[in-house]
C-alpha cells in the first residue's frame, strides 16, 4: 500500500492507527508479514462511506465548475438599482 501511494510504510501504519483510534475500532487485520492486510467489517463499512463522500465531493466540484461558467443577468428599475446596488 505504501508503494501505491508513494509514501513510507510507517506513514501508512500511523494513518491506519489514527483512524482506528478516531473510530474506536479495528479497521484492518494485519498479516504476520505485514505484506497482506484485510479489512474488518468496520473497515469495509468505512471504505463504503469514504467512497460516497468522495463521489459527493467530485459531484459538488463539477456543479460549482458549471456554475462558474454561467452568468445570470437580471433587470432592475433604476430607482431600486440606485438605492440598493452601489456601483
Amino acid at each position: 500500500m505504501a508503494n501505491f501511494f508513494n509514501i513510507t510504510q510507517p506513514s501508512v501504519s500511523t494513518a491506519i492507527k489514527r483512524l482506528e483510534s478516531f473510530f474506536n475500532t479495528t479497521l484492518v487485520i494485519r498479516g504476520t508479514t505485514h505484506s497482506i492486510i484485510s479489512f474488518t467489517d468496520a473497515g469495509k463499512q468505512l471504505y463504503q462511506h469514504t467512497q460516497s463522500i468522495l463521489n459527493e465531493i467530485n459531484s459538488t466540484k463539477m456543479e460549482l465548475t458549471r456554475l462558474k461558467q454561467h452568468t445570470t443577468i437580471i433587470g432592475l428599475p433604476p430607482i431600486i438599482k440606485n438605492a440598493f446596488l452601489v456601483k
